[in-house]
C-alpha cells in the first residue's frame, strides 16, 4: 500500500508538470514560436548573403588584383575563405535549430505558432542562443577601406577601383575613406584604369587633377589625353591634360596650384575640354562673381572676360582663364605662348613677364 501510495504521488507529480507545461505560457526572452522562427530564417538568409558578398569580393581580388598586388591578393583571398568557411559551419547549425523550433511549434502549440513556447517546455528553444552567439563571433566581412601608397597607387582593400576621387572621399555603403588615406596617388576607372592625383584636403576634398600646364612644358591642345611622360605627381614637371572621356563624372571644377586644388576658387562647374563660353559663376571661397572663358581663335584682353575680345594675337588664343573682375585675372594660361609668358597669371598677379616653376592645375569633384 505505501508503494502504491508514493507511485500515485509520482504519477500526480509527473501528471502535475505536464499540465502546468501544456496550460502556462509565457514568452521564452519575450518572443513567441513565430517571433522565434522568423528571427532564425532571417539569420540564415543574411549568412547566405555574407555568402555570396564574400564569393564576389574573392573573385574581385582575383580579377582585379594588377601583378604587383598579388601576393597581398593571395592573403586577402585565404582570410575570406577562412571566413566563408566559418558561414558554412553558422548555416548548418541555424538550419539544424530552424528544424527543432518547426518541429517544436507543432508539438506543442499546433500549426498556428503565435501562440507563446510553454514555459516549462522550452529545452529546444535554448538552443536559440547557440547559433546567437556563434554569429556575432565570427569575424565577418569588414567594412572596405584603402590601401597602397603614392608608388603603388591607392585602391579599395578589396582591390575595386572608384571612379573619381571624391568616391574615394565620400564613399557608399560598406567602404570607408580609412586606411591609406590622404593627398596623393589613387587609381580610378572611368573609359580605362589609371593613376590620378587627389587632394583629398582642400574644401572638403575628393578632388581629381585633370589638368597640369607647366610654362616650361605647354600642351596646346586641352584634349591630348594620356601620354608616356604623364605623372600625377608633378615631380617631373611634365605637363598633361586629360581628355574628356578619362575626366570623371562631376559637379565641382576648381582651378588650382601645383597640387592644391581650390588656389584660386572651385566652382559649380562642369568642366569642358573643349570651347568654353563666357559664363559667370559664384566662388564658393570668395563667394564673389567670376567669369570663366576659353576659345580656339577669340580671346579677352589681358586674358579678363570682363574686357575686351580680340583675336589678333595667335599666340593668345585657346587661353584658358578665370578672372574674378575687370581688374583682376585670378588665373590664365596660354598654351600657344612660349615661356616666359604661358602661364599669365596666378592669385590676380601678371606672370607673363616671370618664368614659373609651378604648375597651373585645374581639378573636378
Amino acid at each position: 500500500m505505501k508503494a502504491t501510495t508514493q507511485h500515485c504521488s509520482l504519477c500526480f507529480l509527473l501528471f502535475t508538470t505536464v499540465l502546468l507545461c501544456i496550460q502556462h505560457y509565457s514568452v521564452v526572452e519575450t518572443r513567441t514560436t513565430r517571433d522565434l522562427l522568423n528571427q532564425k530564417k532571417s539569420m540564415l538568409q543574411n549568412v547566405k548573403d555574407v555568402q555570396t558578398d564574400l564569393l564576389t569580393m574573392m573573385d574581385v581580388a582575383k580579377t582585379l588584383a594588377l601583378p604587383s598586388d598579388q601576393t597581398m591578393a593571395n592573403q586577402y583571398y585565404q582570410e575570406q575563405q577562412s571566413k566563408l568557411e566559418k558561414t558554412k559551419l553558422i548555416e548548418k547549425t541555424l538550419s539544424f535549430e530552424l528544424g527543432l523550433l518547426e518541429t517544436k511549434c507543432k508539438t506543442f502549440v499546433g500549426e498556428n505558432c503565435n501562440n507563446a513556447i510553454p514555459s516549462n517546455c522550452t529545452t529546444e528553444a535554448s538552443h536559440a542562443t547557440i547559433s546567437s552567439s556563434l554569429f556575432t563571433s565570427v569575424v565577418l566581412p569588414s567594412t572596405i577601406n584603402i590601401i597602397g601608397d603614392n608608388d603603388a597607387g591607392r585602391k579599395w582593400s578589396n582591390f575595386e577601383m572608384a571612379s573619381s576621387c571624391d568616391q574615394y572621399r565620400n564613399p557608399k555603403e560598406g567602404y570607408v575613406y580609412e586606411g591609406a588615406t590622404g593627398d596623393g596617388v589613387y587609381w580610378i576607372k572611368t573609359k580605362t584604369t589609371f593613376k590620378v592625383w587627389c587632394d583629398m584636403s582642400s574644401n572638403g576634398g575628393g578632388w581629381t587633377l585633370i589638368v597640369a600646364q607647366f610654362e616650361t612644358d605647354p600642351i596646346g591642345s586641352w584634349a591630348q589625353g594620356l601620354t608616356s611622360t604623364y605623372d600625377p605627381t608633378l615631380q617631373t614637371k611634365k605637363s598633361f591634360v586629360l581628355d574628356q572621356h578619362l575626366i570623371p563624372g562631376h559637379n565641382y571644377t576648381g582651378f588650382g596650384k601645383d597640387l592644391q586644388a581650390t588656389t584660386v576658387d572651385y566652382f559649380k562647374f562642369t568642366y569642358t575640354t573643349g570651347d568654353i563660353p563666357v559664363v559667370e559663376l559664384v566662388g564658393f571661397k570668395a563667394n564673389a562673381n567670376y567669369r570663366i572663358h576659353r576659345h580656339s581663335v577669340n580671346y579677352y584682353l589681358a586674358h579678363n572676360p570682363y574686357r575686351a575680345m580680340d583675336t589678333a594675337f595667335t599666340k593668345f588664343r585657346n587661353t584658358l582663364t578665370c578672372s574674378k573682375s575687370y581688374s583682376e585675372t585670378s588665373w590664365a594660361f596660354s598654351p600657344y605662348y612660349s615661356a616666359p609668358g604661358a602661364g599669365y597669371a596666378m592669385l590676380g598677379v601678371f606672370t607673363d613677364s616671370t618664368s614659373e616653376t609651378y604648375a597651373w592645375t585645374v581639378w573636378v569633384k
